[in-house]
């Protein structure tokens, strides 16, 4: 479920304190890791948290006299387990608790210097950023549930996303300035990192999928099977496969008409991916059986294996580097916030 909050945004953006990676290139700008990454996943040289109490008190944490009350705490928790689709192991839970309070102790900082140096966000910023929020879910009935799982109101929401805006609106302010990479930085990146830059074989794949659970009986095979043939003889006569695929496909590419894109090696189960790199663009494959059930799979474009030549790699790296810097300049800004301030914590 995507996130609601402004406070989540502005943790995940702002206040991760991660090391940046490199996505595929060219690509958009690549991003920061989430902080809600399960620490199980981390070194396991990780420093020892001190221990959080079951019960925490209703104010977790005072910062220049304003309270963080566990409502937003346990609400800030609930966001990183919506993201790794799980609850926070017992065992980790000290070390992600003491990261999610002080993460919000740094957006309570943003948020009260944003004020101090009345940051202001247009009303049509602010409609524009609901709504795009709004249109990530399908219906308002979604919309209004994700609402009430979070226990949050719409007022709430707009009032987060105000403080959100403000705080990037002024965190940009703050670094923009000192945010330069030099031409020969970019570079000697592409020399260093010249194994990210190799793109293998890919193929445009796109497929039918007729689900059989792995444990059906012969007889229920039998009948997803003549599903999927009678599928092929319908495609065969000429008809639309990316309508066929929206209705009939049990795979959630369907609602793209099957496509999946472009897919390297080792990317898809073997059957798949034979007949994928085997097919000429626009040829429909027989049925193919594999551990998802039966699959009638469509060629599409090949691209070769190559390197991505410096100009065309150049745009991303800059903008991944300065990231980078952005997110070095941005905990910068916030360590200075903390010196002068008041921080009181209560577990």
């Amino acid at each position: 479920m995507t996130n609601l909050t402004a406070t989540s945004f502005v943790v995940a953006t702002l206040l991760s304190g991660t090391t940046l990676t490199l996505a595929e290139v060219p690509s958009p700008m690549p991003q920061a890791p989430s902080p809600a990454k399960n620490p199980s996943s981390q070194e396991s040289s990780a420093p020892v948290a001190k221990p959080v109490p079951l019960d925490l008190p209703e104010v977790v944490a005072r910062v220049n006299g304003e309270d963080l009350k566990r409502e937003e705490f346990e609400r800030a928790v609930q966001d990183i387990e919506m993201q790794t689709g799980g609850a926070v192991l017992l065992s980790e839970r000290d070390i992600v608790y003491r990261q999610v309070l002080e993460r919000l102790i740094s957006y309570h900082l943003l948020s009260q210097e944003s004020k101090n140096r009345q940051i202001v966000v247009s009303t049509t910023e602010a409609q524009q950023r609901l709504a795009r929020i709004r249109l990530q879910y399908q219906t308002e009935e979604a919309f209004q549930q994700a609402l009430t799982e979070r226990k949050t109101t719409f007022d709430e929401l707009r009032d987060e996303t105000l403080v959100d805006m403000r705080i990037a609106k002024m965190v940009e302010e703050e670094v923009a300035g000192l945010i330069a990479v030099s031409d020969k930085t970019i570079e000697d990146f592409y020399i260093q990192n010249a194994h990210e830059f190799r793109k293998a074989e890919t193929v445009q794949v796109s497929h039918i999928l007729i689900r059989v659970d792995q444990n059906a009986d012969e007889q229920t095979k039998q009948q997803q099977r003549t599903v999927c043939e009678v599928l092929l003889r319908r495609l065969d006569n000429g008809e639309n496969f990316a309508t066929l695929a929206s209705q009939y496909s049990h795979d959630v590419s369907g609602k793209n008409g099957g496509n999946l894109g472009f897919v390297s090696r080792g990317e898809l189960v073997p059957s798949i991916e034979k007949t994928a790199f085997t097919l000429a663009p626009g040829e429909l494959s027989n049925i193919v059986e594999s551990p998802f059930g039966f699959h009638i799979i469509r060629g599409g474009e090949k691209r070769p294996a190559r390197t991505v030549p410096f100009d065309e790699a150049q745009p991303t790296i800059r903008g991944f580097l300065e990231e980078q810097v952005r997110q070095e300049e941005t905990d910068t800004f916030i360590e200075r916030l903390k010196v002068p301030a008041k921080i009181e914590i209560f577990f």
